[in-house]
């Protein structure tokens, strides 16, 4: 009995929205509906660790593994058929945030940034305008 391989959240995660930004768009309502098929060689491409054998069966039981795995923690869900899977708003914002931590931070706390800003510059001018004069 063969062990699984590692699963790669990050990886795995930044791929599938990769895949599907390049399939469809960079527009979350487009890619909500993009499938991925199991049997795509892509995932053996890009993730050397899930060829065991030639046996095409056994490849697409290691990436269903992580399919399930992922859709375990709520990143994907089962598409159409047995063999397709859609990534979930969880599943793109999570590899967004992995892709581009700094940019994710400033798309959803834009207001704390904002603050922050503000005051810096209102501290900026209460120090220098008594030095001014």
């Amino acid at each position: 009995m063969k062990n699984n391989p590692p699963f790669l959240e990050k990886d795995f995660l930044i791929f599938l929205v990769s895949s599907a930004e390049h399939s469809c768009s960079k527009q979350w309502h487009k890619i909500k509906d993009h499938q991925f098929n199991i049997m795509d060689a892509r995932f053996t491409d890009e993730f050397p660790m899930l060829i065991y054998s030639v046996n095409p069966n056994t490849i697409a039981r290691d990436t269903l593994y992580w399919f399930e795995l992922s859709t375990a923690r709520g990143f994907t869900e089962k598409g159409e058929s047995d063999y397709y899977y859609k990534l979930t708003e969880r599943g793109y914002k999570q590899a967004i945030k992995y892709r581009n931590p700094i940019v994710f931070f400033c798309k959803e706390h834009w207001q704390f940034i904002t603050t922050v800003s503000l005051s810096f510059i209102a501290l900026l001018v209460a120090i220098c305008k008594p030095l001014l004069g």
